[in-house]
């Protein structure tokens, strides 16, 4: 005889209740005081309702839950198993879970497609963001601190979608530590105390203190309309990326940001939603578009086709214009040369390649202008490589010897 292994909401601690129902749709009333369960509703099940019990000390407590347990198994088969094994592993491996949600018009949480694809680069933005922000703070990151932001992307997993809105969700271990350089990362095992690094809950701890602090200064916004305002939080990690990732989360519908966390030792998950407007994007748009205009200058390697060259012999100025390919952030800037570093910018233009140059890019006025430049390079094949110099020694992150997030899920012991 085979013995039943499936999970059942006896694995599952009393606080992480609300995670999987709410995930399945449902929606508790407010929580009576003096009882020992709470009633939850699904409306768009024809107002079904569910008695949920709430305390484990109550000797009906098991009885009750496997009632829900019945139910929601009878009612949603492998969604709710699928729902409550995701649960069950996001304790155990204490993963924090991010959703961006997007209210749409449409049935069954379907989403126009453009918008549906703005939500995922919400995602990615926001999360690449958060990362850069806990090494330093700047208006706009551009290439900046791109290694924590490249590792700690490659250890976060997406979601399955979920009943309501549209929702991107992303689990990131709370626990693994992500580095600022590959030559940090290179050391710690040296160092009883390695300031180079933040851990997966740092990052979310600066993309919730990050996404607050937007919300209240959009909420000033409204008694003072003064964009300046929020330069008073850029401090705090605000900067163009995060700005235009809220943009777009905001426009065409109400859309919002919630994060669900599950610190090691905790008996529920802890959670905070933190909601936007659509009629707030064009706000922060504008914010974005200041950032962008108002930048620290930034260190870049850029590759490029060359679209005019300017040489003024009476004073031995030598110019180009470059249309960056590799860039989002730079759509065209204008390099100042040598002479030898001209010479490879016209043999560039004749030939039709592309030019690489490295070199800090600063902001003057419209225009985006590089000074000096390292170093010129005709690219004889095709290169979209993007990375600045500092960050040149990024590798994927697990190809040492640490497991990497998707390795240590499928390490844990599966319920079957």
């Amino acid at each position: 005889m085979t013995r039943d292994m499936r999970s059942s909401l006896n694995d599952l601690d009393a606080g992480y209740l609300p995670q999987v129902l709410e995930s399945l749709g449902w929606t508790a009333e407010a929580a009576p005081s003096g009882r020992s369960y709470r009633l939850w509703f699904n409306r768009s099940n024809g107002g079904e309702q569910l008695l949920v019990p709430t305390d484990p000390s109550k000797s009906d407590y098991t009885d009750l839950l496997a009632r829900v347990d019945r139910t929601l198994r009878a009612d949603y088969g492998r969604a709710f198993e699928e729902t409550l094994r995701l649960t069950l592993l996001q304790v155990r491996t204490h993963l924090d879970a991010t959703r961006w949600v997007k209210e749409t018009p449409l049935d069954s949480g379907m989403i126009a497609w453009d918008i549906g694809e703005e939500v995922f680069q919400v995602a990615r933005s926001s999360l690449a963001a958060a990362a850069k922000a806990t090494r330093e703070t700047r208006r706009y990151f551009g290439n900046s601190s791109s290694y924590i932001a490249k590792q700690f992307l490659a250890d976060t997993l997406m979601g399955q979608t979920e009943v309501g809105s549209f929702i991107v969700t992303a689990y990131t271990p709370s626990n693994r530590r992500f580095f600022y350089s590959k030559s940090s990362e290179a050391t710690a095992e040296s160092k009883l105390i390695d300031p180079e690094s933040r851990t997966g809950a740092d990052i979310i701890d600066k993309l919730e203190e990050i996404v607050t602090a937007v919300r209240g200064k959009l909420d000033e916004y409204k008694h003072t309309p003064n964009s300046e305002v929020f330069d008073e939080i850029v401090p705090v990690g605000f900067s163009y990326e995060m700005a235009q990732a809220l943009s777009l989360l905001a426009r065409g519908g109400d859309g919002g940001v919630k994060i669900s966390r599950t610190r090691a030792g905790a008996v529920q998950t802890t959670e905070k939603e933190i909601a936007f407007d659509a009629v707030e994007a064009p706000i922060l748009e504008k914010v974005a578009t200041r950032f962008a205009a108002t930048r620290e200058p930034e260190l870049a390697r850029l590759v490029g086709e060359v679209t005019q060259l300017d040489h003024v012999s009476t004073v031995g100025d030598r110019t180009i214009r470059l249309h960056v390919s590799n860039h989002p952030g730079v759509r065209t800037v204008r390099v100042r040369m040598s002479a030898e570093q001209y010479d490879d910018a016209i043999e560039a233009h004749k030939s039709e390649k592309r030019l690489r140059v490295t070199g800090t890019v600063e902001r003057e006025g419209r225009y985006n202008w590089l000074y000096n430049p390292s170093s010129v390079s005709i690219v004889d094949t095709p290169d979209d490589d993007d990375e600045v110099p500092e960050d040149s020694d990024t590798e994927p992150h697990g190809a040492g010897d640490q497991l990497s997030l998707l390795d240590q899920l499928n390490d844990e012991p599966k319920d079957s």
